[in-house]
């Protein structure tokens, strides 16, 4: 789809079942689902089998990142030990998604216009994407998937804006494990974060029945432990 608010075509893959009742938005999109195998990365989350397991009337649109672009249009913040993300643009890809792809989604999918429950989710820096997403456009989104959150960025910037918003999605996911890089030490300070995530919060009233974390030991920072994750996750969100 052409978007405006990025000045370039950004290709989106579109799962729909029979009936579709709820959806879910997920940023790189080239490893969402079990094909094209030829595309981004070896392993895939294999959403469209999750979903058709445990939430069979949920669709999933995934968006495709598009390589050197993908740390700018997901961070909000610089990250200084990434070259390509030392100018952001994570507010005009928030309004690419909410502004733009929810409205031609619309259009190209009408029974998808009005879903009982919209969701945005990713991994990583993707993570971090839909993570300020539902911070930005609040009351948009009432379903959150967190994997494996790069929220250091910035010297955990995101962790402090997260204190001060109010209002969040009714139902919220944050799956970590305790080996996501090959530094311990990195690998603690990955979970503390999502931990400390998850600690705000529950500081904002989201109890067990609304917020669910998950720590996996010994899984790493790759696509094999978000796609074993996710339809326990899927449940939780939309089963």
């Amino acid at each position: 789809m052409a978007s405006v608010v990025l000045g370039e075509t950004r290709l989106v893959r579109v799962y729909v079942p029979d009936r579709p009742r709820d959806l879910l938005l997920l940023n790189d999109g080239q490893n969402v689902f079990t094909r094209p195998l030829t595309v981004g990365s070896a392993v895939k989350w294999r959403a469209d089998e999750a979903a058709a397991a445990v939430a069979p009337r949920l669709a999933i649109v995934a968006i495709d990142h598009t390589g050197r672009s993908r740390a700018r249009d997901y961070l909000l913040y610089p990250d200084r030990i990434d070259r390509l993300a030392r100018r952001p643009r994570g507010e005009r890809y928030v309004a690419f998604v909410v502004d733009e792809l929810l409205a031609w989604i619309a259009r190209a999918y009408p029974a998808l216009a009005v879903p009982r429950h919209l969701g945005i989710g990713g991994s990583s820096y993707g993570a971090v994407s839909a993570l300020a997403t539902v911070m930005l456009r609040p009351g948009t989104f009432d379903r959150l998937l967190v994997e494996s959150p790069a929220l250091y960025v910035a010297d955990r910037r995101i962790l402090d804006d997260a204190t001060r918003v109010a209002a969040w999605p009714e139902r919220i996911a944050i799956g970590c494990g305790t080996a996501e890089s090959r530094s311990a030490d990195e690998s603690l300070r990955v979970l503390d974060d999502a931990l400390a995530l998850a600690a705000t919060l529950r500081s904002k009233g989201l109890g067990d029945d609304r917020l669910r974390v998950r720590v996996d030991d010994g899984a790493r920072h790759h696509e094999s432990a978000w796609a074993a994750r996710l339809p326990a996750t899927l449940r939780f969100l939309f089963g």
